[in-house]
């Protein structure tokens, strides 16, 4: 027989509805029993109309006595890697996770996650700025989080070297930053903005932006 593990804490404490996030589950005497060492993901209701229980067992993987990590599945009915927020139709949601160190007997204090519709990204005004850059973009969509200096837009580009400024929270609808220095041809820029909860839950959405003007 070995002591009882036991959960404490999971960082991020939010994720995607599609899945994908990859969590730190806390607690005490996990131990290194791969394949049977499992996290399980369960609600007890879907979404804001309620209805059955889900829950969604998915490998773990051993860090240490008291640490072991494992990806959030897909949130949903049919739990399939092609859900989309919209298909679900709710604001958030949370499930509790559990570990277990033998495939069966789950730990009896889960602690919870939260899962969130993904950021979407409608449009970036303006769409074009000096190449020493300093414009200050305004980026509108949906369901962003404040975040603070976690708070991230990342422009992307065969000469811009993934450039990423922190962006500042103006509402779950807009967010402002700041363009770095663009590449010196003009070309095409993805901007990709990273939006993290507090406990450093990441987001990722991505839009396209003209290329900067040169400087004259």
């Amino acid at each position: 027989f070995t002591p009882e593990a036991r959960v404490n804490t999971v960082s991020p404490s939010a994720g995607s509805v599609t899945g994908g996030t990859v969590l730190r589950v806390m607690g005490s005497d996990f131990l290194n029993s791969a394949p049977a060492l499992t996290c399980r993901f369960r609600s007890s209701s879907m979404g804001a109309g309620g209805g059955a229980e889900w829950s969604v067992e998915v490998p773990a993987t051993y860090i240490s006595p008291v640490a072991v990590e494992c990806t959030s599945p897909a949130y949903g009915p049919a739990n399939t890697s092609s859900i989309t927020s919209s298909d679900l139709h709710f604001e958030s949601t949370l499930v509790g996770v559990a570990v277990s160190v033998n495939g069966q007997d789950f730990t009896s204090d889960p602690v919870q996650f939260q899962y969130r519709p993904e950021p979407i990204v409608h449009a970036v005004s303006p769409v074009r700025g000096l190449a020493s850059g300093g414009t200050v973009l305004t980026i509108t969509g949906e369901h962003f989080v404040d975040s603070g200096s976690d708070l991230l837009c990342r422009f992307h580009g065969s000469d811009y070297n993934d450039s990423t400024v922190v962006g500042r929270f103006v509402s779950d609808t807009q967010v402002a930053c700041v363009a770095p220095a663009g590449p010196a041809n003009p070309e095409v820029q993805r901007l990709r903005v990273t939006g993290t909860m507090a406990d450093s839950e990441v987001q990722m959405v991505e839009a396209y932006a003209l290329p900067p003007a040169h400087e004259v």
